[in-house]
């Protein structure tokens, strides 16, 4: 029995220091990391390094306590001839944890973005350093547990005790519930909640009946609200198109066209600077990173939570990805790693209401999974579709896209390949949303809280000319977004059918809470849907307008001839030239105005616009129209132009009116000199190449 005891203690007291010696160390160089990184990370508020220090603490040290006192515990059930050998035992859990460190200190290195290449002489050098450090700590804590092991008694109940109770002490507190009881807030008058997702179609929501179960939350709340089953955007591109929804204007009005050297200027009234005047706490967590704060979105926020800073923790996390890699051998779904942009979004939304739930908020949450690249998260990338791969997550990514734009037209694997991973994307977002929703009613805030959910725009899945993404087309998978409205008391609820824009968002909300009496500079150009919510009214609402975000001044009908033998637009270099994103403004504006697409809607008939550059007409250019009814006809595969003269010329007069007005001259814009993150943020999301 002594023998036993001494083995069992030799084994709990050597498999503890040194689980909890790699916790520390791993820790350590993951947070120096984090502040070695700089970029972004180091503009982070206070609270927010905070925030991202506990997750680093937290999603490092559990996995590795869990997994140091498995491996343990199979030692000490296993090998027996390491029973009675006291140093032998140290020096073989010395070897085992110090290879674990070093595979997790390399993989930190790799993602430091400290180094060029881990080839480098400079990466080599770091390794080795920090090899050496690991080791000396290792070995030295290995001594101190070695001389304790000397002097104390092997038979000894109480000390095999306490190590079982400081054991069970850590892994209560790593393993502890993240959750905290609600107190209901006592603050008067209603929240707001504005959740947006950024390309996210609707038709790809199974409560808008996709045939895959993608939105099981939406789905609920959808239920509980009312549904625009005719909603679109401004344009097909984020910044336009969310400065639509804060201002409740066109991007001709509001002054951002794309993506590029634009942002929001200061004389534009935003939704958030309403809100914060009449003295609601305001907060805003973006997880696309082109709305750094440069881009001018945060004004009228008290708190701008940037979430796409933290996504990188996916690298700082090796506890968590080892643990995730461990369960594959056990079967999916045993362990779900929490995922990046998403999971710190709802996080930081989670936290601010909790903070000021006492308080009347406006808070805008914006997420960002379904955009390229279409990468979600293990137990989602497989969800729709099976790869046949043990290990790793496929997805797809910018490149795939230049590859997949190269070889037209798509295999139907590959088509398949991409719509079950933005599928996944969307699921994905949707447990996110479904997170966020549970803890407002978990804080008692669901019962005085507006919440409206919608997207910036869609994204084109190979539906029309073959096209992967967003920014250049008018068609609906690119422009139609989901719009459901939950009032606090679900005092209205059902579906609209009449076509809406997303910049009736903010009129709509300021009027349910009963500020919609506010001055806007140059007024605005959306109006609010609660008369046609409440009363039904529908003779006063204006049509519909949408226009994409990056010209494309080629004849989008070349697509046709591919399969027919014909050569691959993209491949020309006219095309190139034609599809390049530019990055000034001042000498391309006017281009730019004349080869966007654009597109009116009345009621059931959709008319667009179609620019084409042509070096034989005497302008330059060209042009030809298409018609669709998009009430029988919603993915637009006939076109009605020949059918239906007297719609067709109506819509025309409308559209060319529209385009007329357009001067590319606003009071309201504003041009920045793109810094170098900037360009490496749109280059990531796929805007420039």
């Amino acid at each position: 029995m002594s023998k036993f005891l001494t083995s069992v203690k030799n084994h709990l007291l050597s498999g503890i220091v040194f689980t909890v010696i790699s916790i520390v160390y791993l820790n350590v160089v993951t947070v120096v990391k984090f502040y070695l990184a700089g970029g972004d990370f180091s503009r982070l508020p206070a609270t927010d390094k905070v925030y991202a220090i506990s997750q680093i603490v937290k999603g490092n040290s559990w996995p590795f306590a869990v997994v140091g006192i498995a491996i343990t515990l199979f030692l000490l059930l296993v090998f027996r001839k390491f029973h009675s050998l006291r140093n032998r035992t140290i020096y073989f859990y010395l070897a085992l944890f110090l290879v674990f460190g070093l595979i997790i200190q390399t993989h930190q290195l790799a993602h430091s973005g400290l180094f060029p290449s881990i080839r480098s002489f400079g990466f080599f050098a770091a390794w080795l350093i920090l090899a050496l450090v690991a080791f000396g700590i290792y070995y030295f804590i290995s001594r101190t547990a070695f001389l304790i092991l000397e002097r104390t008694n092997p038979n000894s109940r109480l000390s095999l005790s306490g190590m079982a109770i400081v054991a069970l002490t850590v892994l209560i507190f790593l393993l502890r519930a993240q959750f905290s009881q609600a107190i209901t807030s006592n603050s008067e008058g209603y929240n707001v909640l504005l959740v947006t997702v950024d390309a996210l179609r609707k038709d790809h929501l199974s409560y808008d009946g996709y045939f895959r179960l993608t939105s099981p939350n939406l789905d609920e709340f959808s239920r509980e609200g009312v549904i625009f089953e005719n909603a679109y955007s401004t344009t097909s591109h984020t910044l336009p198109s969310l400065a639509s929804v804060i201002t409740g204007k066109y991007p001709r009005r509001h002054g951002v066209r794309n993506n590029s050297a634009y942002a929001l200027a200061d004389t534009n009234l935003t939704l958030a600077e309403v809100f914060k005047k009449h003295g609601y706490v305001t907060g805003a967590i973006i997880a696309n990173r082109a709305m750094r704060p440069n881009r001018n979105y945060n004004q009228g926020f008290d708190y701008y939570g940037e979430s796409y800073c933290l996504a990188k923790l996916k690298y700082d996390l090796p506890g968590l990805l080892m643990f995730n890699r461990i369960s594959k051998f056990f079967g999916e779904g045993l362990f779900l790693y929490p995922g990046g942009e998403a999971y710190h979004t709802t996080n930081l939304a989670v936290r601010f209401i909790k903070r000021n739930k006492e308080m009347r908020f406006f808070c805008w949450v914006h997420y960002m999974d379904p955009h390229l690249p279409y990468a979600p998260p293990p137990g989602y990338d497989d969800k729709f579709y099976k790869w046949g791969k043990k290990f790793g997550v496929d997805n797809f990514t910018i490149t795939h896209r230049r590859r997949y734009e190269a070889n037209l037209p798509p295999t139907p694997k590959v088509v398949k390949r991409l719509r079950a991973l933005y599928d996944g994307d969307v699921l994905y977002s949707d447990y996110q949303i479904g997170r966020l929703l549970e803890a407002l009613e978990n804080m008692n805030l669901t019962s005085k809280t507006l919440i409206v959910f919608s997207a910036d725009h869609g994204e084109s899945l190979a539906d029309h000319y073959y096209y992967v993404g967003h920014g250049r087309l008018v068609y609906n998978p690119n422009i139609a977004v989901p719009l459901v409205i939950r009032f606090p008391d679900r005092r209205h609820t059902g579906v609209v059918k009449d076509p809406v824009s997303n910049l009736n968002i903010m009129p709509t909300i300021l009027d349910f809470i009963g500020l919609d009496q506010e001055t806007f500079p140059g007024g605005i150009d959306g109006v609010s849907l609660m008369p046609l919510i409440s009363e039904g009214r529908r003779d006063y609402l204006p049509l519909v307008y949408s226009q994409n975000g990056i010209p494309w001044s080629f004849d989008l009908r070349l697509f046709d001839e591919i399969e027919r033998g014909g050569v691959n637009p993209l491949r020309t270099m006219a095309a190139k030239l034609a599809v390049d994103t530019r990055h000034g403004i001042e000498a391309t504006l006017q281009e730019d105005i004349e080869l966007k697409l654009r597109t009116v809607i009345k009621d059931n008939w959709k008319l667009i616009y179609v620019p084409v550059k042509d070096s034989s007409s005497p302008t330059g250019r060209r042009h030809y129209y298409e018609l669709y009814d998009i009430s029988s006809d919603w993915d637009e595969k006939y076109d009605f132009i020949d059918s239906q003269p007297e719609v067709f010329q109506e819509l025309k007069s409308v559209i060319e009116s529209w385009c007329a007005a357009d001067t590319g001259r606003s009071i309201f814009a504003e041009v920045i000199e793109m810094e170098p993150e900037d360009i490496e943020a749109l280059k990531a999301l796929g805007y420039l190449q």
